[in-house]
């Protein structure tokens, strides 16, 4: 079965120098989504579905959320540099952000050289035509 409704998609991409640290990558995933959504992209499109008898009731998107894999960080880095270019909307976590304390997290991020910060997860959402191009090179992440 073909989803229709794909004019537009989030993409997630993880570092899979990490992949035997999922709940690293998983925590980097939720954190880049949930700020990614806080910034309030245009257009995300989020629909009630609900299940009255089991007291169910979820905001989802109508959009694909596609999770792929990256070689490594500076992958990562590159496709940031390009959603940054295309002004196409996205958020990073980065392995800074790991630490005792929300301030410390921010600290560490702040005075980290570029080149040593080390990519654990992007998260875009866009026109998926746009987005295409800027992630064939990752492999759907299994």
């Amino acid at each position: 079965m073909s989803y229709q409704n794909n004019t537009r998609k989030y993409v997630a991409v993880l570092n899979g120098k990490y992949s035997d640290q999922i709940g690293l990558l998983l925590n980097a995933l939720g954190h880049a989504t949930a700020g990614l959504v806080f910034e309030g992209a245009a257009g995300q499109n989020f629909q009630q579905y609900e299940n009255e008898p089991a007291h169910l009731s979820a905001s989802i998107s109508e959009f694909p959320f596609n999770v792929l894999k990256s070689k490594n960080g500076n992958q990562l880095r590159t496709l940031h540099e390009a959603l940054l270019e295309a002004e196409i909307p996205y958020n990073v976590f980065v392995k800074q952000m790991i630490g005792a304390s929300a301030e410390e997290q921010i600290i560490n991020t702040r005075s980290a050289p570029v080149d040593q910060l080390e990519y654990l997860a992007l998260v875009t959402y866009g026109d998926a035509e746009l987005l295409a191009p800027m992630t064939k090179k990752f492999s759907l992440y299994k």
